[in-house]
């Protein structure tokens, strides 16, 4: 993917991210908790909430190199974030499909990819001069969303993508661009 291409798909990729997680979130704590298997027609709606929102938050993360202005360590998180969020999504399909969790395994590896990836793109940018304050927010976001689950955690991880969306400052390379 070209740069360009790359910036025009990560506010919209955030804004899905941050629609996805609340719709997941509204949908978890209308109802009783999924099972494991035989979920039903609810239990498609959740999974494939949380697929949509793996796979926008996957394309998001990619904007988090300009955004924080990443260094090497920082973008190497980007990438291993990236990773577990495609695994996360690869097995949220596959157990759409199934109609129950079916690779269990590879939605813990791809959670901890995640998790460790967002929290070296935290660490990378808070030591870089600009939005610190946003660097651990996707760390923070994914371990509500995960951590409270069905009692509305993902209501958290889509503020969190949302505001990242909507409040973010524009792209460094824009800003250098077109000084003000």
């Amino acid at each position: 993917m070209t740069m360009s291409l790359t910036r025009s798909l990560t506010r919209p990729a955030a804004l899905a991210t941050g629609a996805a997680a609340i719709a997941l979130g509204a949908v978890t704590i209308a109802g009783p908790a999924v099972p494991d298997e035989h979920w039903g027609p609810r239990g498609a709606i959740v999974n494939a909430l949380g697929l949509v929102t793996f796979l926008a938050m996957a394309v998001a993360a990619g904007g988090l190199r300009n955004l924080l202005g990443l260094g090497r360590i920082g973008i190497v998180g980007v990438c291993v974030t990236q990773a577990g969020l495609v695994m996360m999504t690869i097995e949220s399909a596959a157990s759409q499909v199934h109609g129950g969790n079916t690779l269990g395994p590879v939605f813990m590896l791809g959670l901890l990819l995640t998790l460790i990836g967002f929290l070296t793109v935290g660490v990378d940018g808070l030591r870089r001069p600009g939005a610190r304050w946003m660097a651990p927010l996707p760390l923070l976001g994914i371990l509500v969303g995960i951590g409270a689950g069905d009692r509305g955690g993902f209501l958290v991880l889509g503020a969190v993508w949302s505001g990242l969306a909507l409040g973010a400052p524009a792209d460094r390379a824009e800003e250098s661009a077109h000084p003000a």
